[in-house]
């Protein structure tokens, strides 16, 4: 279990921007509804989901090369 704290942790902080994406997205979409603006901040904000997302991955892809890492160079 300590061993995958980081991901319970990296997980968590997932999940609260997944639900801080829903909360401003709703407020944005009620809001350029509500003025008639455009579009474009919608996409402004699925954009910073996306590249939040994709830091997430990276960041477990780089803990989860370090760990192999640490695996082969305690081998020799």
């Amino acid at each position: 279990m300590k061993d995958y704290l980081w991901i319970i942790v990296a997980g968590t902080f997932a999940l609260v921007a997944f639900i801080y994406f829903i909360m401003t997205i709703a407020t944005s979409s009620t809001l350029i509804k509500k003025l008639k603006k455009k579009k474009a901040h919608i996409l402004l904000n699925v954009a910073v989901l996306i590249i939040g997302l994709a830091n997430i991955g990276i960041g477990f892809y780089l803990l989860q090369d370090i760990r192999h890492q640490i695996e082969v160079f305690s081998k020799l």
